[in-house]
């Protein structure tokens, strides 16, 4: 069983490699999540903005308001498996090492304690769950407007390297 992971992962590899992005050399994104968000996004250059990207992914704000009460919550359209990805990419960024307690994206882990604000200094037990969660939507979006930023500048840098290669390379 292992030698069929390891060559299911071998396989990925090479075919992640054949796409425009470079998405693995973010701390924390395998070959396989990498894999996955090309495959669930495809040809990012289709958003326009990356506001059409955060929509498609339903990770997107909605504003609730009542009077002078507003609330942002998160839209509940959008792609499923897209919104669980970022979960999962923010999840596994903020892992702490067991040994070293340091965070596998140190950046990751600052946003989140920054959108905790006074609570990140309390045990996760003690913290309240609706602030908890909403830091770590607030890290997926961050980190969606980061794959958006990236995975575009890559895809047109690609572009811009096979339209100066000429038009008969593939």
């Amino acid at each position: 069983m292992d030698e069929e992971i390891g060559a299911s992962r071998t396989q990925l590899e090479r075919l992640v490699s054949q796409t425009d992005y470079r998405l693995t050399d973010i701390p924390g994104i395998d070959v396989v999540m990498s894999a996955e968000l090309i495959a669930l996004v495809g040809d990012v250059t289709r958003f326009r903005k990356v506001d059409h990207f955060l929509a498609y992914s339903g990770i997107a704000p909605v504003v609730m308001s009542t009077g002078e009460h507003e609330t942002r919550l998160r839209s509940q359209f959008g792609r499923r498996e897209l919104m669980a990805l970022f979960h999962r990419i923010a999840s596994t960024q903020l892992v702490t090492h067991h040994k070293t307690k340091e965070p596998r994206n140190p950046e990751a882990k600052a946003y989140f304690d920054k959108c905790l604000g006074d609570q990140a200094k309390l045990p996760k037990e003690k913290q309240d769950r609706k602030v908890r969660k909403k830091a770590l939507l607030s890290l997926m979006r961050a980190q969606a407007r980061r794959f958006y930023n990236l995975m575009k500048a890559q895809k047109l840098a690609a572009r811009e390297r096979r339209a100066q290669e000429g038009p008969g390379v593939a």
